[in-house]
């Protein structure tokens, strides 16, 4: 096993989270923010809090894709009902307004 040594975390200072608390976040070396040219993200799925805070703290272009978001229909109902339920009326506006966006670009 002492070949798999080098997979251990390093204790690395400066470290920040970008994303939501929970799903959709990832910790980063605040350096190599600096040193990012452009964030390519593949796969993004509905969650796009760590490339907005991205883009928010670097000012750099970020470019997300991900072909199995919009199949039949593009609003994730899930995720809607959620906010209903919970009364998030900000939430439910945001994430409604965010979909008419991306459905007429989509066009």
């Amino acid at each position: 096993m002492n070949t798999l040594e080098f997979l251990k975390p390093l204790p690395i200072k400066q470290k920040i989270r970008l994303g939501h608390k929970y799903d959709g976040g990832y910790v980063v070396y605040k350096k190599a923010l600096d040193e990012t040219d452009v964030l390519m993200a593949y796969g993004v799925g509905w969650d796009v809090s760590f490339e907005e805070q991205f883009n928010q703290l670097t000012n750099k272009e970020v470019y997300m894709f991900d072909p199995t978001m919009f199949g039949k229909y593009m609003i994730d109902f899930n995720r809607l009902k959620k906010h209903l339920i919970k009364v998030k009326l900000k939430a439910t506006v945001h994430y409604l307004s965010f979909m008419w966006k991306a459905w007429r670009k989509k066009k």
